[in-house]
């Protein structure tokens, strides 16, 4: 049976090449012998004739499955005597020979090669298209955004001197060398001017060339879609069918390439062929999932070409955002990054498109672009959503590249203020849709510490939920900034994208179209009635209030799942029965089990069991941002219970307004907080949480936003760098304008609860990384240690640590001092450090309350983001990376963080504060910190690691033979009027009470090594008492009568020690633990290795000095305590009197006798003068003839010139005595 299948071929496939094949089919489908006998030439001139029967002609040139199923049976079989030209390719591509004979009436070569001479020099775009790793250039001169690049050619055709460039390496795309929307006309290369510069094609070669295209191009979209109409079948599509759709793919997409290097033209020619062709685009946008790999490829390359072309990037764009979610929803259901690599599409063509600013426009409004994409990344997120609303951070990582770009997608789109506008002003939608995206991811990847055996599993994937937290950053900065962006007047409208030669030159959505695609609504419908009456308010925009609600919103909804309130009911305190409060505990709220809220929403990421207290603040300010509501001291039990239910009931619908359907959700009417929400509570609640024993993530994406939206609202309402006139107009030392600014912006917020609730997943993290360097997290393996790492590294500073601590620092200017203070004690777990026993001891305290009284004077001194210029951040920024050590350019710019980076002004600060050590040999140019800045160095940049630390203080001492810890101290700078508050955190109560605890450790151990103060500890609480003096100083400056607590109890004794120093400590206060220690230090001899060369016997006389000066209590108690400093400061002072007085005398003195040096020799200078006038004879005659002047007459005029020399001459400092010199 076999042997019979074999002898047995049919004739016809041995005996026919492919061009017999051809002209076997057109004698079948009735072709004239005569014309057939002159092969090509005869069908051009049959077809002259008989237009009408193009179609039937192309359908019989191009090969039949039949003949691709002969050819690959003759392929596979090698039949001895059978030419290769019976392959599959050999067919199409003699195919497509006969076809160009038809398109150009004649042998296409020549006409190619005629047009090619014709339009020789008049190419528009290069188009060039990369491979992986090739060499290009970025020239941020001529650029529109970070993505172009030229390629080497057309960057040294082009004239680019001075310029900003680089050489990269690329990953794919393609030249945009004569592309307008994407570079600079004037960084054209000589040999690409333009699409506005290129001629169309003559009309005569149009109308031949047309109608062939038009039905080849229209077999090949039926080709193809054979093959897709195969694969929806239950059976493998046929073989046959693959083949053929694979090589007539191939051999059209070479012809057309060809046609395209050809002329620019016929490239535009081309382009609008193709739109033309009805579904030939879709089907080319989903051949990457039905054609040969080498296929797609080439045709990627031919897609990139025709992208040049305005008219057909926009056709191609709403077919690719068509595409897009298909495409996503297949990657989505395989949930690996390997799709996208296998499918480029996406990634290939997305950077092409949403990265020109006009086009981009259109797409958002006539199609709805960015509804389109956050669709599909809310898609992709609530894949990975588990039953119990966690994110499934392990299965995530295998689509986190597709997650990032899509991501990135998004910031494309967005980075066009057109976009921005649109979204600010038209479409709030957008903004609440990405508010719920970021609560989805909020809270990921939360980590446990470990406390039994000591874990050995690594997560190689741990720095993806940073990256994804740094792109996700990027997205916010841009929608913040859209919030800025003025209103545009109108999106206007765009010409259809018709077939006229004059459309296609205009450039893409140079007049933009009314969208029809999206339901849009305006931001006036979403926001509260706004008056401007404050005038540092007057330009607080209403759209900033706005998105600020919704993120508190967001946050809530977050918190709802991971919080229980405790309901303290509470006796009416001001009654005359004085019954004290009592605490009745509550289980308000969990969830609403058996309701579809929480499969709605499932966003919890991480479990987490807060008991929230309430706590009477014993503050008596009653301040009320937001709803006008009574103080929860002065409440009732019933109006207490009824508040406290309705934080989270009358809150219900919090879940269900996040969920983002279809149309990504309705837009509520009112902005404001309900009345019951956690942040509107007018008493500040005690949270209960332990850091070490519970789950914490470092990924809080949504108070990441909050803090973007708050430095956002001060820049806005102020100008950086230039604070206001502090404004101490209350007892609590609040500033009526403080009160009005958080009062318009915190819309329905009280500053207790907000600040409460959202300083509590910040401060945690700063309590984790103090537990990671003590060495806490150790049997949790190197997770925790590189999630520290990298919460402080630069690349994520400003979107993690930095941002944070700007948060913290709004909620220490909103809630009680003592309350802050006390919580930040709770997290750090040294609650019991106030207790002075001696005994309590643990490896780990030292360096938690090290921690612990670093971050509160970086909450107090900080100023990155509150009362700093670009200038000044630079100046520092710089100061402290050129105090680590010596460094290049490109090291100095790497370190700084990117905003700043890119500053403009960056070179002319590097070169006033350092100096350029010019490059030698093999070694590089370096700059190096001048001596005089080295004054400038900040012990407390939030950025410092102990060993950089360390490095930088031996270097100041080798520079300026001085300690650092002694001359370096912080100080109280000027800060944004709505933040002067956080200077009462430094000045507080407890603060003086941790202090204090601090220096009675410290005198009363026995070592240093076995202290619960050991040297580093005290330094910092010396510090820090020096910062708040310094806020007392400024205090003062500003003639506040208000006594500081710092002040008031400085003097203070504490009758509550320790057993082992009970009787010591019983007449111990502040000041008088300050002079023993300064004494204990004086017999120590001062200088001690653990304190770093710090000279603590000289800091504490100096805080002593200052303390005496700046309260007369002080002065009383030091003058028993420490006469002989108090006598010193006293000396000292009056020393600089007399010496000031003997100054303004000896400058006296040193003017009189200028003057009478002068007078004496004006007055030689006329005797001179009057005795030249004899040897004149002519004059001398003369002289004769008069008579001399009188003596009298000549004393005078003397005495009058010596009247005039002294009133010129006179001592300025005269001016300021009233008796004279």
């Amino acid at each position: 049976m076999a042997g019979m299948e074999i002898d047995s071929p049919p004739q016809r496939v041995v005996s026919l090449s492919p061009r017999d094949r051809i002209v076997q089919r057109l004698a079948m489908h009735g072709i004239p012998e005569a014309y057939l006998h002159q092969f090509q030439l005869g069908l051009v001139a049959l077809v002259r004739d008989k237009k009408f029967r193009i179609n039937d002609i192309v359908s019989c040139i191009l090969p039949t499955d039949l003949d691709v199923s002969d050819a690959q049976l003759l392929s596979d079989t090698e039949i001895v005597g059978v030419s290769g030209n019976f392959r599959i390719k050999a067919l199409f591509d003699e195919s497509i020979w006969w076809l160009q004979w038809l398109m150009f009436a004649g042998d296409p070569q020549e006409s190619l090669s005629s047009l090619l001479q014709v339009t020789a020099g008049q190419r528009a775009v290069c188009g060039a298209v990369w491979g992986q790793n090739d060499l290009a250039y970025r020239c941020r001169t001529c650029e529109h955004d970070p993505t172009c690049a030229i390629c080497v050619s057309c960057f040294q055709n082009g004239n680019h001197k001075d310029h900003d460039y680089n050489i990269m390496y690329t990953g794919g795309g393609c030249c945009d060398c004569g592309d307008e929307t994407a570079w600079r006309k004037e960084g054209f290369c000589s040999k690409h001017k333009g699409i506005e510069e290129i001629s169309p094609l003559p009309q005569k070669l149009a109308n031949s060339i047309g109608p062939v295209l038009d039905s080849l191009l229209s077999g090949w979209k039926d080709r193809v879609m054979a093959v897709q109409h195969g694969q929806g079948r239950l059976a493998d599509p046929d073989e046959t069918c693959r083949k053929a759709a694979d090589g007539l793919s191939a051999s059209v997409i070479q012809m057309l390439l060809d046609f395209c290097d050809c002329s620019e033209s016929l490239l535009g020619f081309l382009c609008r062929r193709m739109s033309a062709c009805s579904g030939l685009l879709d089907i080319l946008l989903k051949a990457e999932r039905l054609l040969d790999k080498e296929v797609v490829k080439k045709l990627h390359e031919l897609l990139l070409k025709l992208l040049g072309d305005p008219v057909f990037k926009y056709d191609f764009a709403k077919i690719f955002i068509r595409y897009y979610p298909i495409n996503m929803k297949a990657m989505i259901s395989e949930s690996s990054d390997s799709v996208l690599q296998k499918y480029p599409m996406l990634s290939t063509f997305s950077v092409q498109i949403f990265t020109v600013p006009t086009l981009t426009v259109r797409l958002v409004t006539e199609v709805d672009l960015l509804s389109v994409l956050l669709g599909c990344l809310k898609d992709l997120f609530l894949s990975f959503v588990d039953v119990d609303g966690h994110i499934q951070v392990r299965k995530w990582e295998n689509m986190s590249e597709t997650t990032i770009r899509l991501i990135e997608d998004v910031r494309y789109v967005m980075s066009h203020q057109e976009v921005q506008a649109h979204i600010a002003h038209e479409r709030p939608e957008i903004s609440r849709a990405w508010i719920f995206l970021l609560k989805l991811v909020q809270g990921m990847d939360a980590q446990i510490r470990i406390t039994g055996i000591i874990s050995e599993e690594e997560n190689e994937n741990l720095f993806i939920p940073f990256f994804l937290g740094h792109y996700l950053g990027n997205v916010n900065a841009l929608l913040i900034g859209a919030l800025s962006v003025e209103r545009y007047g109108g999106l206007g409208k765009m010409h259809g994208a018709d077939n006229t030669d004059g459309q296609r030159h205009a450039k893409v959505g140079r007049v933009l179209q009314e969208s029809s695609a999206s339901q849009t609504c305006t931001l006036e419908a979403l926001q509260h009635k706004e008056t401007h009456d404050g005038e540092s308010c007057s330009s607080l925009s209403s759209s900033v209030v706005w998105l600020i609600s919704e993120c508190l919103k967001a946050i809530e909804c977050w918190l709802r799942t991971k919080i229980e309130l405790l309901n303290h009911s509470f006796y009416d305190i001001a009654s005359s029965s004085g019954s004290n409060v009592l605490a009745q505990r509550k289980k308000l709220y969990r969830g609403h089990k058996g309701t579809n809220t929480l499969r709605v929403n499932r966003t919890s990421v991480t479990r987490m069991d807060m008991d929230v207290e309430v706590s009477v603040s014993d503050d008596s300010n009653e301040r009320f941002i937001g709803a006008a509501t009574t103080s929860g001291v002065e409440r009732d039990a019933s109006v207490q219970n009824n508040s406290l239910q309705s934080t989270l009931e009358n809150n219900g619908t919090c879940l269900e307004h996040c969920a983002l359907d279809d149309s990504l959700m309705e837009v509520e009417s009112s902005v404001e907080l309900a009345v019951g929400s956690i942040f509107s509570l007018s008493y500040f609640p005690n949270i209960n949480y332990d850091v070490s024993s519970q789950e914490i993530s470092f990924h809080i994406h949504l108070h990441r936003l909050l803090s973007l939206l708050l430095r956002k609202a001060l820049k806005v309402c102020f100008a950086l760098g230039q604070s206001g006139k502090t404004d101490y107009t209350t007892s609590s030392g609040v500033s009526f304008k403080h009160e009005e600014y958080f009062r318009k912006l915190l819309a329905g917020v009280h500053p207790y609860g907000f600040s409460a609730f959202i300083m509590e997943h910040p401060l945690q993290l700063r309590v984790c990384c103090a537990q990671v360097r003590a060495g806490m997290w150790r049997k949790s393996g190197d997770t925790a240690i590189l999630c520290s790492e990298w919460y402080r590294s630069i690349r994520w500073f400003e979107q993690g640590l930095e941002s944070d601590l700007f948060l913290l620092q709004c909620c220490a200017a909103l809630a009680p001092p003592d309350q802050f203070v006390q919580r930040v004690l709770e997290r750090f777990d040294l609650s019991n450090y106030l207790s002075l026993n001696l005994a309590d001891y643990n490896e780990f305290e030292a360096v938690l309350v090290l921690e612990m009284l670093t971050l509160i004077i970086h909450i107090v001194k900080e100023r990155r983001f509150c009362g700093l210029s670009v200038e000044e951040n630079l100046y520092r920024e710089l100061v402290y990376r050129l105090s680590i050590g010596d460094a290049t350019h490109s090291q100095v710019v790497n370190s700084l963080p990117r905003d700043l980076s890119r500053s403009d002004k960056l070179q002319n600060v590097l070169d006033v504060l350092a100096v350029y050590c010019n490059p030698s040999g093999m070694k590089q140019g370096k700059y190096s910190l001048r001596k005089a800045y080295w004054k400038d160095l900040d012990l407390y940049h939030p950025r410092w690691s102990s060993k950089d630390l360390q490095v930088a203080e031996e270097r100041y001492f080798r520079f300026c033979k001085v300690s650092a810890l002694n001359a370096q101290l912080p100080r109280w700078t000027p800060v944004i009027e709505p933040l002067t508050p956080i200077s009462r955190i430094a000045t507080s109560n407890i603060v003086l009470q941790i202090v204090r605890a601090v220096l009675f450790y410290a005198f009363f151990s026995k070592t240093s090594s076995i202290s619960r103060a050991p040297d580093a500890v005290l330094i910092t609480a010396l510090h820090l008492i020096s910062l708040a003096l310094d806020i007392c100083d400024a205090h003062q400056l500003l003639h506040i009568d208000d006594p500081l607590p710092i002040l008031i109890y400085a003097c203070e004794e504490c009758n509550v020690g320790s057993t082992n120093a009970a009787v010591f400590w019983k007449n111990q206060s502040l000041l008088s633990l300050l002079v023993s220690l300064m004494r204990k230090f004086k017999e120590e001899n001062d200088m001690h290795v653990e304190t770093r060369q710090c000279n603590v016997y000289s800091l504490i006389e100096v805080l002593l000095k200052r303390f005496s000066k700046l309260s007369p209590n002080c002065m009383v108690e030091l003058q028993r305590l420490a006469p002989d400093v108090v006598f010193d400061s006293q000396v000292n002072r009056s020393d600089q009197n007399l010496a000031s007085t003997s100054d303004v005398d000896d400058r006296k003195a040193k003017a009189r006798q200028r003057q009478a040096a002068i007078l004496e020799k004006m007055r030689a200078e006329q005797s001179k003068f009057v005795a030249s006038l004899s040897y004149n004879s002519i004059e001398q005659e003369t002289y004769k003839q008069k008579e001399p002047f009188p003596d009298d007459v000549k004393e005078e005029a003397i005495r009058i010139l010596m009247f005039i020399v002294e009133f010129f001459t006179i001592d300025v400092q005269s001016f300021d005595s009233p008796s004279g010199p």
